[in-house]
């Protein structure tokens, strides 16, 4: 007779931050968060993440998900919805910052989050945004029309 093992999934809050509201209604209010949590403006490497949102908008938690180099980070759909699901999100914010500060979006940014988006929508999680952090300033992928 075999042995399979029974396993249960914890989550284990590692910090918290004190914020201005619980709801993410609008860009900035996500950067001020993702700024206010990880501070990528002084990142010299890439670092991905999502905030996950319940179906009020509000957080349900913020994740790094994954660290790359000067110019690139690998991420995998299921990395970032591994972390959604763990929040039981309804839905997410993508952000990654750019080291070089110009948060304009590249061609991989918008194909990437485009997959994102369609994975999300086969297993009923929403997509809201990308938020690309610059050097003082960000983009957003929902703003700039990329997002649909």
């Amino acid at each position: 007779m075999k042995r399979i093992d029974v396993v249960k999934l914890l989550q284990v809050k590692e910090r918290s931050v004190p914020f201005e509201t619980k709801q993410i209604t609008t860009p900035e209010t996500a950067v001020r968060l993702i700024n206010q949590t990880f501070n990528l403006e002084e990142e010299c490497q890439e670092v991905l993440g999502i905030i996950t949102l319940s179906t009020k908008l509000k957080v349900n938690g913020i994740h790094q998900v994954s660290r790359g180099t000067l110019n690139e980070c690998h991420f995998s759909p299921r990395d970032i919805f591994k972390a959604a699901f763990s929040n039981n999100a309804e839905g997410i914010i993508i952000f990654h910052n750019h080291p070089s500060g110009d948060p304009t979006p590249s061609n991989h940014d918008i194909e990437g989050t485009k997959r994102l988006r369609q994975a999300g929508e086969l297993i009923g999680i929403s997509v809201y945004d990308h938020v690309i952090i610059g050097e003082n300033s960000f983009a957003s992928l929902r703003e700039l029309g990329l997002l649909r």
